[in-house]
């Protein structure tokens, strides 16, 4: 599930969004680099890449139509009357790819977990517009994000805690999902919540960029899914492990048997 279904759809979807060009060439190139970046995540996979931006961007420069693509706006843009330098146009593109690859994979890795463990999970996946109400549900639950860095900016108090300005902290999105003041049953997947306030893309300024982008992908990966399959279920003896990091227990690898529709 993760290698065959999970990164290549994620991976080759962001392609296609921050390589939209008309130069159907280039973006066939990206979608197995990024592809690649997602499965060995090596410096020199991000280089492939960073070469592709670089490539992409020149072409901006000699074309006579008004684009309104990611590269082309990265090529164009300008902060207090200056443009962006090299170094800023590809980091914004590694921040834009690395944001997006792990998340989303990981995500569809989650939701397919349960589809095979859960018998209530594929008629909710299969209900008209699911991703407008369950999909959040399944975001809350599997955090994909568990927790993020910050610095302390002034002397403050939280929650009975002196925190003074330098001091490094870890914001946990997956403690916040799971508040038993927010939320009822926070320890389990329960379906049909009248609003679920939860914080898998952040919080303010620093909500996440793509969080509509992501949502497209997932309703349409499992719209794909299950228009050809049914019935699915973990292959006998699986293993499941699970990494750490970040994107805590996020499944490695997900076998799964199911019936061709």
């Amino acid at each position: 599930m993760a290698r065959d279904y999970a990164v290549p759809f994620s991976a080759g979807s962001l392609a296609r969004i921050v390589f939209a060009t008309g130069n159907q060439d280039m973006v066939d190139r990206a979608v197995v680099a990024v592809n690649r970046c997602a499965v060995e995540a090596l410096p020199e996979t991000f280089e492939a890449v960073s070469s592709l931006a670089l490539e992409a961007m020149a072409e901006v420069s000699t074309s006579t139509s008004d684009r309104e693509d990611v590269l082309a706006a990265l090529a164009t843009a300008q902060i207090d009357g200056q443009p962006l330098t090299t170094e800023e146009r590809l980091g914004t593109v590694s921040t834009l790819l690395l944001g997006g690859l792990d998340t989303t994979r990981g995500m569809i890795i989650h939701i397919a977990y349960h589809l095979a463990i859960r018998d209530d999970v594929e008629p909710v996946l299969r209900a008209p517009d699911w991703w407008r109400g369950e999909l959040e549900e399944f975001l809350r639950y599997e955090t994909t994000i568990s927790f993020m860095p910050r610095t302390v900016t002034r002397d403050t108090e939280l929650a009975g805690t002196q925190l003074k300005a330098g001091d490094r902290i870890a914001i946990h999105f997956f403690s916040a999902n799971r508040d038993p003041d927010r939320f009822d049953r926070p320890d389990e997947l329960v379906f049909g919540q009248p609003r679920n306030p939860h914080v898998s893309f952040g919080i303010g300024i620093h909500r996440c960029l793509g969080q509509h982008f992501a949502r497209i992908q997932l309703a349409i990966a499992f719209e794909e899914l299950l228009e050809q399959a049914t019935n699915f279920r973990l292959k006998p003896g699986t293993e499941i492990r699970r990494q750490a990091g970040i994107g805590l227990g996020v499944p490695q690898q997900l076998w799964l048997n199911f019936d061709k529709r």
